[in-house]
């Protein structure tokens, strides 16, 4: 259980209010925003602070606990990366809907819920809290976690839902400089009336792209084995992005079986079930398939992800472990 502090009241000025509740809701609690509103404007990154005549070396400084905020990279994936705090306000102005969007902050990682018995990690939603600041936010208290942060800092709760992959920490209650990719108003979390103190800010993370100073491969889930002859996860990538609208970048793929490919996503389950039957191929539970998440314009086909006047959707492809393409789409 983490115990929070009592939230003070935000000002009633505008949408452009730099804050977030004062404190955050219980981690387990899960918000998310009604509505999804397609927004296709560009939206510029947030303005640098760093002397443009400083040298490479001060540009670089080490992406540590203590490190500047501004080190981050200012752009990754073709998408500008934002603060927490400035992507709030965004958010609050409606400047931001469903579409995927990169934000830079210090990632603390919850140990996975407790009735969460699947291996591995990545099988099971993983909560998680993105701040502006280095401050720890959590500490574990006589055998619990409990809340450290301060009352003013701004954070998110981003949820790594199923089949992400999150990066390996010594101790996930240290935080970690990150910029992680993903989307609000997904529909795969709670609705936000649940939770007064973060109305309309639910963030489920899609990757974790660039970690404390490295660009990060994409990760692998894998819970199932296929057989020695089934493609590698580099060449399943290549396919899934290849099936996909020009652009597309991959966010995290899984090698699941059909059963936990429909916890995961429903929809791509059921879809590949039917292809399977089509074709004649089996299609029990125990079936292994590769689950793809892609970032796709939402646009005409492009050579690359270059540029920002295009939003970016998340899409999914299903594919046998030989590499046969069964079914793929636009997320919801």
């Amino acid at each position: 259980m983490i115990i929070e502090p009592t939230p003070a009241l935000p000002p009633s000025r505008g949408g452009r209010m730099r804050m977030l509740a004062a404190v955050a809701a219980p981690l387990l609690l899960l918000v998310v925003a009604v509505g999804s509103g397609a927004i296709g404007r560009a939206l510029a990154p947030d303005p640098p602070t760093i002397d443009p005549m400083a040298s490479s070396a001060a540009r670089t400084a080490e992406a540590s606990p203590q490190a500047d905020p501004m080190s981050f990279p200012p752009r990754i994936l073709g998408l500008p990366t934002r603060t927490v705090a400035a992507t709030l306000d965004l958010r609050r102005d409606d400047r931001i809907g469903d579409e995927v969007v990169a934000i830079r902050g210090w990632l603390t990682i919850a140990l996975p819920p407790a009735d969460c018995l699947v291996q591995p990690a990545g099988l099971c939603a993983r909560p998680t809290i993105l701040a502006d600041t280095a401050d720890p936010i959590l500490v574990r208290t006589q055998g619990e976690v409990e809340w450290l942060g301060s009352r003013g800092a701004t954070h998110l709760h981003p949820v790594a839902l199923a089949g992400v992959s999150l990066p390996d920490a010594v101790d996930g209650l240290v935080p970690l400089p990150v910029v992680v990719l993903g989307r609000f108003d997904d529909p795969r979390l709670a609705d936000p009336r649940t939770s007064p103190r973060h109305p309309n800010v639910a963030f489920s993370l899609e990757r974790v792209v660039w970690a404390d100073g490295a660009r990060l491969p994409v990760g692998v889930v894998w819970g199932a084995r296929g057989p020695a002859d089934g493609r590698e996860a580099a060449d399943v990538r290549a396919l899934a992005s290849a099936a996909s609208p020009g652009g597309a970048v991959v966010l995290g793929q899984a090698l699941v079986d059909l059963t936990e490919l429909g916890r995961i996503d429903p929809t791509a389950a059921g879809r590949a079930r039917v292809e399977l039957e089509r074709i004649g191929r089996a299609a029990t539970k125990t079936t292994t398939l590769w689950f793809v998440r892609l970032m796709i314009r939402d646009g005409m086909p492009v050579d690359t992800l270059a540029g920002d006047t295009i939003t970016r959707r998340l899409g999914w492809v299903v594919m046998t472990i030989d590499g046969a393409v069964l079914a793929a789409a636009m997320s919801d």
